[in-house]
């Protein structure tokens, strides 16, 4: 059955705001769609599909400012909500959609390699030749409940939204309540089946999402020694309990009034996963966390001890809120000395994966060392505000508007190779004469960056409305241990500047420091791919 359509609109009026702004709306306007939410890109391989964990976290970053925007997101999510349990799709009561895509969707263009892409994925996720709804994602979940929750915080006059009612893609009935105590019901579920008080994936079939977490690519989780994590039992990853700690004290917090003994309940199980992170993802050695837990040969739970900036996706939760002071100043300070340093930051934003692992594969995998998503940067940033270290963030605010205006498009990613150079143009082969001339470096990449990508777009939206509200600059404050720590971190790495008109003009993009070869990339990924298919 199809979604149900709502009146079509354009996206919510935003007073006159700067050019740059105004350009990123407009770009924004391609995205969004009143009748469905945010589509994951405006290019013909996503440009017609809608993932859950990518809408949510769009609508979060112009939540403040767009509100329209978040309720037609979780609207849209509370129709593919999953009612009952499917195999193939990983359809659960409670858990929201990862992937959903349709032959037809009145008022968007559904283009020919996207009507491709919704054949092939509908033969192995139980889809039909019209619609697909696959739901193996374990963030998604925890996300909506956070969004629904900090939406009725943030605008208490639209309270009554959680009254409002939904006919979901079955033809049955319910409301934005309902949905969220379901997703509530499905986050706690999952961590009472685990034996570790964590919120864990693991795919139901072979052919189901082996990382059912943002970085989803196929060496996105591996091991310091470069052998991949047991996929036969489940993994837990390390951000993916800070979004289920802060969805169960939301959640608490929104119902405590009406449903205060699941309330109380819920709140007994976050303290139990803000305890299990703690205590079984630190490295003291390292002064950070890992990435991800796995199980051992022996049944034992096995960290997967390759840092990644995933772990600094904690700083944007409420996990350390509350601690000792000691405790509290242990975790995010050196989480934040790791992440603001030369292992992870570039002139474009952070690295996915720590440069000291640069070697760890023989390729510029999708979510390595060879690469920077604003996305995650954004996120990033957004935590070091959190946590009191407002000029680091700027710092990796004015890293990625930089890096954006210089590939004069909001990328899905950069490319950056191991001396910190980026990669703007489209990605090219290594065989023009000018690459050949230039004896470029060759780096084996597997993915054209999509030049129009969702949660790029919100980023930069997000910053520009910051910077907009806080003309004056960040503000001064005290002489914390934060403040120090930042001037610290602050001398010992370049600052970034703001880049001008001039500068972008007489900046060659075509002039790169190195050349990405998709085919040398495509075949390193192959040799994983059967590596993995014979362990998993």
């Amino acid at each position: 059955m199809s979604i149900p359509s709502n009146p079509s609109a354009d996206l919510p009026a935003a007073a006159t705001v700067t050019t740059l702004k105004e350009s990123v709306l407009n770009d924004f306007q391609k995205v969004y769609s009143n009748q469905y939410g945010l589509f994951a890109s405006a290019s013909p391989l996503y440009g017609a599909g809608i993932f859950g964990r990518d809408s949510l976290e769009a609508a979060e970053d112009v939540l403040g400012e767009h509100p329209e925007i978040a309720e037609t997101v979780i609207g849209m999510l509370a129709r593919l909500q999953g009612k009952v349990h499917h195999i193939l799709s990983e359809e659960e009561p409670g858990r929201i959609h990862h992937e959903y895509r349709a032959r037809a969707m009145p008022g968007r263009e559904v283009h020919e390699q996207s009507l491709r892409i919704l054949e092939e994925l509908a033969a192995v996720w139980g889809g039909t030749p019209e619609e697909l709804c696959y739901y193996g994602s374990v963030d998604a979940t925890p996300l909506y409940v956070t969004l629904v929750t900090d939406y009725c915080e943030r605008h208490p006059e639209r309270r009554t939204f959680l009254d409002r009612s939904i006919e979901h893609r079955n033809g049955s009935q319910t409301t934005i309540q309902e949905s969220v105590l379901s997703a509530l019901a499905w986050t706690d579920q999952r961590i009472q089946s685990s034996g570790r008080n964590l919120l864990e994936f693991k795919r139901a079939h072979a052919h189901g999402h082996i990382n059912q977490v943002w970085m989803d690519s196929v060496t996105s989780y591996i091991h310091a020694d470069g052998s991949f994590p047991n996929y036969r039992q489940p993994i837990a990853a390390v951000e993916v309990q800070g979004f289920a700690y802060d969805a169960l004290l939301k959640g608490a917090h929104l119902f405590r009034d009406t449903l205060p003994q699941q309330a109380g309940s819920w709140l007994a199980r976050a303290e139990q996963v803000r305890q299990s992170t703690l205590s079984s993802f630190w490295m003291p050695e390292d002064r950070y966390f890992a990435m991800g837990l796995d199980v051992d040969e022996h049944g034992r739970s096995r960290q997967i001890a390759t840092r990644s900036s995933n772990a600094a996706l904690l700083l944007n939760t409420s996990l350390f809120d509350g601690l000792p002071e000691n405790e509290h100043k242990n975790y995010v300070e050196n989480t934040v000395r790791r992440i603001y340093s030369a292992e992870f930051l570039t002139e474009v934003g952070l690295r996915c994966r720590s440069l000291d692992f640069v070697n760890l594969v023989d390729f510029a995998d999708y979510h390595g060392s060879l690469v920077s998503w604003a996305k995650q940067t954004y996120d990033v940033s957004k935590g070091l505000r959190r946590q009191g270290f407002p000029r680091l963030a700027e710092q990796l605010d004015i890293r990625i508007l930089n890096g954006i205006a210089l590939a004069g498009s909001p990328l899905e990613f950069i490319y950056i190779d191991a001396n910190g150079h980026a990669h703007y143009d489209e990605v090219t082969q290594p065989s023009t004469p000018e690459d050949l001339a230039a004896d470029r470096q060759v780096i084996a990449g597997t993915n054209i960056p999509e030049r129009m990508q969702t949660w790029t777009l919100s980023a930069l939206l997000a910053i520009h409305y910051r910077l907009e509200r806080e003309q004056t600059g960040p503000p001064v404050h005290p002489q914390t241990w934060q403040w120090r720590v930042e001037e610290e971190l602050l001398a010992r790495q370049p600052l970034a500047e703001h880049i001008n008109a001039d500068q972008l003009h007489t900046t060659s993009r075509a002039n790169q420091a190195f050349t990405v070869s998709l085919e040398a990339g495509k075949e390193c990924e192959r040799r994983y791919r059967e590596i993995l298919s014979a362990i998993a």
